[in-house]
């Protein structure tokens, strides 16, 4: 499947287009956003600097009291079947399922779209919180 593809800077820019100027979102998301940073650096030879929403950091505190802590749990949490896991389509699919969870339960604060949730995190990062500890929403001032 991979000599099929396209060729790596042709992915890349095609990459960078779909993308635009949207936060990126992951579950655990320094590693993406290693991954990626080190490939756009070795192919392109350039940065982008698109703010990220981390689910790991974002979920506990939007539902305190829940002992989830990997993307598995949240799935089953919310009684999401993956596809597949380990998949970066299936990967992919279960982590929008969960950010459309995360925006909707945001939306109940009055913070439901990326730039709430990306200062919510910003905000637990500050505080400390660490993913086992996030505060809720509610005890971080605005």
């Amino acid at each position: 499947m991979q000599l099929s593809g396209v060729e790596p800077q042709t992915g890349m820019l095609d990459f960078l287009d779909y993308v635009g100027k949207a936060p990126m979102v992951a579950f655990r998301a320094e590693f993406d956003r290693t991954m990626l940073t080190r490939a756009l650096k070795s192919i392109l030879g350039v940065r982008i600097y698109q703010p990220w929403m981390d689910l790991a950091f974002l979920l506990p505190a939007l539902f305190q009291g829940t002992e989830c802590s990997s993307l598995d749990d949240w799935l089953a949490h919310f009684g999401i079947a993956p596809a597949a896991r380990h998949q970066a389509l299936a990967d992919a699919f279960a982590t929008a399922q969960l950010l459309q969870i995360a925006l909707h339960a945001a939306d109940r604060h009055g913070m439901g779209n990326a730039a709430g949730l990306i200062a919510m995190q910003k905000a637990q990062h500050w505080l400390g919180k660490h993913i086992e500890q996030a505060a809720p929403y509610q005890s971080i001032s605005r």
